[in-house]
């Protein structure tokens, strides 16, 4: 699916931080597609990839994760982009060195993995906004730009050249078990998944230590000091 647009704009990006988000502000000027790719994808280009199924058979694609609607994309033998759809026959995708689950709604990327549990990240971007940046609202009507989404499409539609869009980027964090199931990064979802054989360690860790839930290093960290 090959979707052109009509963009002129310069990229500007604000981070914002709190906690695991940043804004991006698009401001209008010269078309800058690499600039555009660098924020809607995961990776700057579609990367040599494994997906790997349930069944037990694999398959090789160019693949990239699409931010703005959260899917995994592949080039097909015509060239053509597009997303995967059987997602819940998948067992794996392994691009370059990353590993990735589907936790039935999403692919997740794998942060950590300790064999009895492992944690993963969700990235993705929505446009929050608008703003008017000049006295004058001429619409843009700049040169073509291919891209693989109709969201794309849709997040640029009536931009002028005194409008930039803000962007935020979210990340989004999970705790999963050996079996590759996952719930959302909690204190409560952490000592569920934990197994019996290692909530007395767990217990003593966080007596002794403080641990914020919402922040991954901290997670991992004690993650880590309950062993293999």
């Amino acid at each position: 699916m090959r979707i052109c647009l009509l963009l002129a704009l310069t990229l500007t990006v604000y981070l914002s931080q709190a906690q695991n988000k940043q804004t991006i502000e698009l401001l209008p000027g010269v078309t800058t597609l690499e600039a555009l790719q660098s924020e809607v994808y995961l990776y700057p280009q579609f990367t040599e990839g494994v997906v790997a199924f349930k069944n037990g058979k694999s398959g090789k694609s160019k693949l990239n994760y699409f931010l703005l609607n959260k899917e995994m994309l592949f080039i097909d033998n015509r060239r053509d982009t597009l997303a995967l759809t059987n997602e819940p026959e998948i067992e794996m995708l392994l691009i370059g060195l990353d590993t990735f689950y589907y936790n039935g709604q999403h692919f997740i990327k794998q942060v950590s993995n300790y064999g009895w549990i492992k944690t993963a990240q969700l990235k993705s971007i929505k446009e929050i906004g608008r703003k008017q940046t000049g006295a004058y609202g001429e619409t843009v009507t700049g040169a073509a730009v291919s891209l693989s989404s109709m969201q794309v499409s849709r997040l640029f539609v009536g931009l002028s050249n005194s409008e930039k869009i803000i962007l935020q980027k979210e990340t989004k964090y999970y705790i999963g078990n050996e079996g590759n199931f996952f719930l959302p990064l909690t204190k409560t979802n952490v000592m569920k998944l934990i197994p019996r054989y290692k909530q007395e360690a767990a217990n003593k860790y966080l007596k002794e230590n403080t641990v914020d839930f919402n922040h991954i290093d901290q997670v991992t960290q004690m993650l880590a000091a309950l062993g293999d």
